[in-house]
């Protein structure tokens, strides 16, 4: 009998520790800062690699002065004088929009 009671006094401070822990707000505080941290190194890590890139792409524009008009073409839209721009719809992609 001494043994049961041993075992369910056991169980019952460690579901008693556990019950204090997940409502103890300072807990809860310290686990959605842990949470916060992963979501902000991740970020950092994202912007690291977008930041290496524009890094070689500036040095790329800085060695060869001809892909700077390519990247203005490419992301700013930009047209040369005299130029003209075409564009063609795609119909299978209207289409599938309308569905």
């Amino acid at each position: 009998m001494k043994k049961n009671m041993f075992k369910y006094s056991i169980y019952f401070i460690i579901l008693f520790t556990l019950v204090c822990i997940c409502i103890n707000t300072t807990t809860r505080n310290i686990v959605s800062s842990l949470s916060k941290i992963h979501e902000l190194k991740l970020e950092i890590k994202k912007d690291t690699k977008t930041n290496l890139e524009y890094k070689k792409r500036i040095e790329n524009m800085q060695t060869k002065p001809s892909l700077m008009e390519k990247y203005a073409k490419k992301d700013l839209n930009v047209l040369a004088e005299g130029e003209v721009e075409y564009q063609f719809n795609d119909y299978k992609k209207e289409d599938e929009v309308k569905q």
